[in-house]
């Protein structure tokens, strides 16, 4: 995949060739980007789902694909978003040991505005976590919270 504005302008570009094949008349310029602005979000959908497929951005879950950080992420990014995340929480026991943490992402448009947002968590008694140092329960806190906070704002 190009950037999205070069997926766009051939897109534009393919739209004015089967228009011209339909009217069998010269098309303008403007007249293509018009017919196609109202078909490009379903092929702007079709452009990112091949991008993650291709480059495997998911895992396999009981049969369902479940879409990586860095899918929600790109995909994010087709649509002119970003994220933003912090820890918000160290959670401690009663000794003062960090058992786990709480994280928080926002989803941001072009303008910073956000649009989004989400928090998550990692816990050391989860599977494969027990010997992990803050710093990674930190990691994958925010890693969850981001993916979260994008699958809100970008699934339908």
């Amino acid at each position: 995949m190009e950037s999205m504005r070069k997926e766009w302008f051939n897109f534009v570009a393919q739209t004015r060739k089967k228009l011209q094949r339909k009217s069998k008349e010269p098309v303008s310029h403007r007249a293509a980007m018009k017919e196609a602005s109202s078909i490009w979000p379903k092929e702007k959908a079709k452009i990112l789902k091949t991008l993650v497929d291709s480059q495997n951005l998911f895992v396999k879950i009981g049969g369902n694909k479940h879409l990586r950080v860095e899918a929600w992420e790109t995909i994010g990014q087709g649509y002119g978003l970003s994220t933003s995340s912090h820890i918000s929480e160290l959670v401690k026991d009663a000794d003062g040991k960090v058992m786990g943490v709480i994280a928080h992402a926002d989803v941001l448009n072009r303008d910073g505005v956000i649009v989004g947002g989400a928090d998550s968590t990692c816990f050391s008694d989860e599977d494969g976590k027990a010997s992990q140092t803050v710093s990674q329960l930190a990691g994958m806190a925010q890693t969850r919270a981001v993916s979260r906070a994008l699958k809100q704002v970008l699934s339908w």
